[in-house]
């Protein structure tokens, strides 16, 4: 919460944020991009920055360990946060459960890896690893429309496709907002770009943090694919994170098509 906090106001107004610590779970979330190792080389401060090789000096100065992957790991899905990864699981179950999906990615020997993103120390630790093993890794990020941080997400996912990497922007602006209505006892409303999480807490009393641990669960097949559908360019019905699942599923499975 504090650097998410710290990364808000960076991104948000005309601040600048200048954050010093010793501490890797606080720099194991931080962009890579934002990050300068200060040192001294013979009695003279140095300071390193945007290179693979000053990430390895400050991970290991640091002490920073990569996310573990089980032996048995065919494939990784890095995500923003833990919230995300029970989005994930429930999505998963519910689109088998409705035939959409003929397996799961848990099933399929996919982890979870909830590091803030694709873009920080933790993450790049952690596809380090990977790449030694050979564990092949895709993404999954919110695309946070209408915000200042929906063009460096975009940036970031159009990069990774650029290097053959599977990365997605949820079409509305984060999971929040493909909660189906019917999931809560009374009726309001929330279109695509708001910010669901501000108005959830004020209808529920549920924390911000909490809201999609707590209702996601509720939703049915029926609900999801309501909220994930929506029409192409050609007018054609199509089912986001269907289609989505299924192409992450290619890492580990022959393709299949979409039901």
């Amino acid at each position: 919460m504090l650097i998410n906090s710290f990364l808000q106001l960076a991104y948000n107004t005309n601040s600048q944020v200048v954050l010093t610590t010793h501490t890797p779970a606080l720099a194991g979330l931080l962009p890579l991009e934002s990050l300068r190792f200060v040192t001294k080389e013979d009695g003279k401060r140095i300071i390193k920055f945007n290179e693979e090789s000053v990430y390895e000096e400050i991970a290991d100065t640091l002490g920073l360990l990569p996310e573990p992957i089980n032996n048995k790991t065919k494939a990784l899905l890095l995500l923003e946060g833990q919230g995300d990864v029970v989005f994930i699981r429930h999505l998963c179950e519910k689109l088998k459960e409705g035939d959409a999906i003929p397996i799961t990615l848990q099933e399929s020997g996919f982890a979870f890896i909830p590091t803030g993103g694709c873009g920080n120390l933790k993450a790049w630790k952690t596809l380090k690893l990977a790449e030694q093993f050979n564990v092949p890794w895709c993404v999954l990020l919110d695309s946070d429309l209408p915000t200042p941080e929906a063009q460096k997400n975009k940036d970031t996912v159009s990069n990774l496709r650029k290097q053959g990497i599977k990365a997605y922007l949820t079409r509305k602006r984060e999971p929040e907002n493909y909660l189906h209505l019917g999931c809560f006892d009374f009726s309001f409303t929330i279109n695509d770009y708001d910010d669901a999480k501000v108005i959830i807490n004020q209808q529920t009393g549920v924390a911000k943090v909490k809201v999609l641990e707590y209702f996601w669960p509720k939703m049915s097949f029926e609900q999801i694919r309501e909220m994930e559908g929506f029409r192409d360019d050609d007018g054609e019905t199509k089912y986001e994170f269907t289609e989505m699942i299924l192409d992450f599923l290619s890492l580990v499975r022959s393709p299949v098509p979409v039901n």
